[in-house]
């Protein structure tokens, strides 16, 4: 029972990184809401609204975003944007955390642990939550302001990404001993059942 945990752990981290990365690429997290056309906002992809052009852009090649509110000046620079940068951050940051929680978890179970093994699977499922969790920040950059922002078809890869990561972390605490531990344990199960055996010999023995 104990390797079906073990496979489990490793189909969440596999799904958990999947959508991670399918989310990270999406440009529908949020839609925006134009004049004449909606568009589509993600973490590195832009879709903008009233322009006559569905195409998502990547976010580094917008300089700057003018003409909704002309009259008065305002202006969107993605670039420069500090609440999406911290979003752009948190996801890559948290992506990162969790491939290192897979290597850790892998080498933990099928070769030797590495040092510090569980303490550094326990801080990399924190900081994939913290780092997904910054994502929200979203909500709160300039492009939300010039434009009115609402949940797109994206976000539900963040949701699922969260929850899977989450129910990885939970299950790595019902995983079997590491493999270095189940050798161990083998070796000195064997050695005993040599020594028994020899005893139990040796009585036979006149």
């Amino acid at each position: 029972m104990s390797i079906v945990v073990d496979l489990l752990v490793f189909v969440l981290c596999g799904a958990a990184l999947c959508c991670h990365a399918i989310m990270l690429a999406s440009c529908t997290l949020l839609s925006l809401t134009g004049e004449t056309s909606d568009g589509s906002y993600g973490l590195f992809f832009l879709s903008l609204p009233d322009s006559g052009n569905s195409t998502c852009t990547e976010m580094r090649f917008v300089d700057e975003v003018t003409g909704r509110y002309g009259e008065n000046g305002l202006t969107w620079q993605p670039r420069e944007d500090t609440y999406l940068r911290a979003a752009q951050i948190g996801s890559s940051f948290a992506f990162a955390c969790g491939f290192v929680l897979v290597m850790f978890t892998f080498c933990r179970q099928f070769c030797c642990p590495l040092p510090c093994t569980d303490f550094m699977m326990d801080v990399c499922c924190l900081a994939v939550q913290v780092g997904l969790a910054m994502v929200y920040l979203l909500w709160m950059s300039d492009g939300c302001y010039y434009y009115e922002c609402d949940i797109g078809d994206g976000s539900g890869f963040l949701v699922a990404a969260q929850v899977f990561w989450i129910l990885a972390a939970c299950f790595t605490k019902c995983m079997r001993p590491s493999a270095w531990q189940r050798k161990k344990t083998a070796e000195k199960e064997a050695k005993e059942a040599e020594e028994a055996k020899e005893a139990k010999k040796a009585d036979e023995d006149p």
